[in-house]
């Protein structure tokens, strides 16, 4: 299961995409907002539409979420700390004037934090600790997902509630693993091909007191699946400069 070190790690640096067409013309926003957020009695977790409908809206947001998002950061980084998870959060709107699929909305977000923020960063690939997701003994439990006619109970259900998802890949599985922060990053080695549809209940760990199994467990045995920690060559993204962004 052990990549090729002495491959990867001699390769050149990953480059990061740029906020470009085909044709070189950057994507842009028509128009930007950023403001600190002034707390409220109705604020409610971290809304984040992710431009439906060629808007985005991302309210009581922590710059941190922001990137993460824009640049489809997988593992962990560092930032200052008004710009962490706990720091500052932000009220962000954007409007395109125009529908524009997730991809593209992405990349105009780019911009729009090299501009405002001043965002620099770059890529590499380091040999580091990490979880491997791979298949349990047993084999996977994961079914293929029914992308043309899903019913009610088909789809993506974490914890008892369905998301909007149809169905996720192993990589993008390994990506919502990586979101729960468990301490190390999470690279796909499942070998797994398709997308599937599947339901698991774990324990949240910031609760406490439910009687359910860790993520962990749930994994083995709901989706047989496991994570095992091991060393393996891992993109990490580091934040070269950032600054604070003006109210505007």
């Amino acid at each position: 299961m052990q990549l090729s070190i002495a491959a990867v790690l001699g390769a050149l640096a990953l480059q990061l995409a740029t906020a470009q067409t085909p044709s070189g013309a950057r994507l842009e926003f028509d128009a930007v907002s950023i403001k600190p957020h002034e707390p409220s009695p109705r604020d409610s977790g971290l809304p984040f539409n992710k431009c439906a409908g060629g808007r985005l809206v991302a309210s009581n947001t922590p710059v941190k979420l922001a990137i993460e998002w824009a640049y489809d950061i997988l593992n962990d980084f560092s930032v200052p700390e008004w710009a962490s998870i706990g720091g500052d959060p932000y009220d962000m709107e954007a409007t395109a004037g125009r529908p524009i699929t997730e991809a593209s909305c992405k990349l105009m977000l780019q911009a729009v934090l090299e501009r405002s923020l001043q965002v620099k960063l770059h890529r590499e690939v380091r040999e580091t600790r990490s979880y491997v997701l791979v298949v349990a003994q047993g084999g996977s439990k994961l079914k293929s997902a029914n992308l043309a006619n899903p019913g009610e109970s088909d789809g993506i259900w974490l914890r008892g509630e369905k998301i909007g998802a149809k169905g996720w890949d192993s990589k993008t599985i390994a990506r919502w693993l990586a979101s729960l922060h468990l301490g190390l990053p999470v690279v796909d080695k499942t070998r797994l091909e398709g997308v599937f549809q599947f339901r698991i209940d774990y324990a949240n760990s910031a609760e406490g007191g439910e009687d359910k199994p860790d993520v962990f467990q749930a994994l083995r045995e709901q989706l047989g699946l496991k994570l095992e920690p091991m060393r393996v060559p891992v993109e990490r993204v580091v934040i070269d400069h950032i600054e604070r962004p003006s109210a505007n």
